[in-house]
């Protein structure tokens, strides 16, 4: 399966790493069993928040990102998606529709769009 990731589950388990906590579970069956997918937007935003946010110095922090990232779909963005309560994430679902991918890994509790990204096919 090809699965997209939001920033606060790739933070929760490179910040916080607990082998029982979802974030963490969530990032090595995806890493582990699936192929993950990412673009330059979502690195870019992984890297700014470890560094920025949590102190990681950026080779440590690029370093981290790359080491997860070894086996995954890198997809180019254009931001033709605007469908989030939050422009910011758009990224993700465009990446996850760029990638075709079967899921999209989120923390956020709340409903991102309410109208299909594209229609299935028939």
């Amino acid at each position: 399966m090809i699965v997209a990731v939001d920033t606060n589950i790739w933070i929760s388990a490179l910040q916080f790493p607990r082998p029982s906590a979802p974030p963490s579970r969530a990032i090595a069956r995806a890493v582990l069993e699936d192929v993950v997918v990412t673009c330059d937007e979502v690195n870019a935003e992984v890297l700014r928040t470890l560094t920025a946010k949590f102190g990681w110095p950026r080779h440590d922090a690029q370093i981290a990102i790359e080491e997860i990232l070894l086996r995954a779909i890198r997809v180019t963005i254009s931001g033709a998606v605007k469908l989030c309560r939050d422009p910011h994430d758009d990224m993700f679902l465009e990446c996850a529709e760029v990638a075709e991918a079967d899921f999209l890994v989120t923390g956020t509790k709340t409903c991102w769009c309410l109208a299909p990204i594209s229609e299935p096919e028939s």
